[in-house]
């Protein structure tokens, strides 16, 4: 005789612990789908907090450091995690400079190392117990939230010193930035936007320290050697947008303030007799008061120089040599003086600070001796030779080519 009765309370006892165990395990995908889901979620919120927060902090570096922090705590602390508004407490801002070189972030003194202002603003997002809905019935109350980003003042748009077709640099090389339209050049406006640029290659030799990107074109490199280098920004390729340029010399030849030219301080006819190719030399200098000047060519040499006193645009539609004294803008505003070049080459030389910007998109332009350059340069090449610092003019690359050099970027 079959007994049922017992068999289904065998069962029954079978399938009891059986459902217990599937309960559990069901609970263990409600743990994981939920709350999993629910941390992801806060971690991709705190990821966008860090970002933003280090953009605006980024923002503010040219102004000091101090000004950046508390714009990356102000900005971070606009924003919500896991429906919760982050406090300024779960945001850790940092001040430093970033190295293209080694890829790394070291913190710096909010007013930067040397007189020279920070680049980088790291910011860390950290919330560290936010709670969980369902992992508490196994143990797990709350989870630490926490993410990080990096953002880089002065980067993606290259700006400064440009070599279209390619540039090299021999000797003791430094670029940096300042902004003009702030004064003098020095301790509190030494900026780290001193870019480089080509749509080839960029070969460096020597001791070559540039703060700010070295960026090149497409299917080229960055080649550095020779003693030490550092590059305080982006090193790499760019889509090659070169800065729009469009001198009108046609314009410039017919109206222009050549008229105006005197002789020389030694009396002397600048052009020889051969209007209007300028030809300054032996220890001779010309001023110019400010206008507009075109010359077929322009040599000076021989220890004479060029003296600017105002606002002044020159147009070489032809060969440009500016050695021994160079050109002296006595107002000390680069500025005040923009020399547009048609080439094939165009040579400043000289011991003496050359303030203004040179826009020569065809010529060669060649840089030598130890000079210091304030301004913003372009040509076909870019060959610097000697120990030459270039400290870019910010306030010279906005009225030439109507870009922003100091914009931030998200770098890690």
């Amino acid at each position: 005789m079959v007994r049922i009765g017992n068999s289904g309370r065998r069962r029954r006892a079978v399938i009891v612990p059986l459902i217990g165990v599937m309960l559990l395990v069901m609970l263990g995908f409600v743990v994981l789908t939920v709350d999993l889901g629910h941390i992801y979620t806060a971690r991709a919120e705190m990821q966008a907090v860090a970002d933003s927060s280090a953009l605006a902090g980024a923002s503010g570096l040219m102004a000091n450091g101090s000004a950046a922090r508390q714009r990356a705590l102000a900005f971070g602390s606009l924003n919500t995690v896991a429906w919760q508004t982050v406090t300024q407490q779960e945001l850790n801002v940092v001040i430093g400079n970033w190295s293209g070189v080694s890829l790394t972030f070291t913190p710096t003194p909010d007013n930067g190392v040397n007189g020279v202002l920070p680049n980088a603003v790291k910011v860390t997002g950290d919330r560290v117990a936010m709670p969980l809905f369902f992992a508490p019935v196994i143990g797990k109350n709350t989870s630490e939230i926490k993410r990080d980003a990096i953002a880089l003042v002065g980067s993606g748009s290259c700006a400064g010193v440009w070599g279209i077709d390619g540039i090299t640099a021999d000797g003791d090389i430094l670029t940096d930035s300042y902004d003009a339209r702030q004064g003098q050049y020095g301790p509190g406006n030494i900026r780290p936007n001193g870019d480089i640029c080509s749509c080839g290659d960029i070969v460096v030799n020597g001791s070559v320290n540039i703060l700010g990107d070295a960026m090149y074109g497409s299917g080229f490199a960055f080649v550095p050697s020779g003693n030490s280098y550092e590059v305080r920004g982006v090193i790499g390729e760019q889509s090659c947008g070169v800065p729009p340029t469009n001198p009108d010399f046609a314009a410039a030849a017919a109206t222009n303030d050549n008229g105006t030219i005197g002789n020389t301080y030694r009396n002397r006819d600048p052009f020889a007799g051969n209007p209007w190719h300028l030809y300054v030399t032996g220890n001779d200098h010309l001023t110019l008061a400010g206008g507009t000047y075109y010359f077929n060519s322009a040599l000076v040499d021989g220890q004479a120089y060029i003296d600017i006193t105002g606002p002044t645009v020159i147009y070489v539609d032809g060969p440009a040599t500016f050695t021994g004294g160079g050109i002296f803008n006595r107002t000390l505003d680069p500025r005040n003086l923009v020399i547009y070049a048609a080439g094939p080459t165009l040579r400043l030389q000289g011991n003496a600070g050359f303030y203004g910007s040179v826009v020569a998109p065809a010529a060669d332009i060649i840089m030598e001796g130890t000079a210091d350059y304030y301004g913003a340069f372009l040509g076909k090449t870019l060959d610097i030779h000697g120990n030459a610092s270039i400290h870019v003019d910010e306030g010279s690359v906005f009225d030439l080519f109507g870009i922003r050099s100091v914009d931030p970027i998200l770098i890690q």
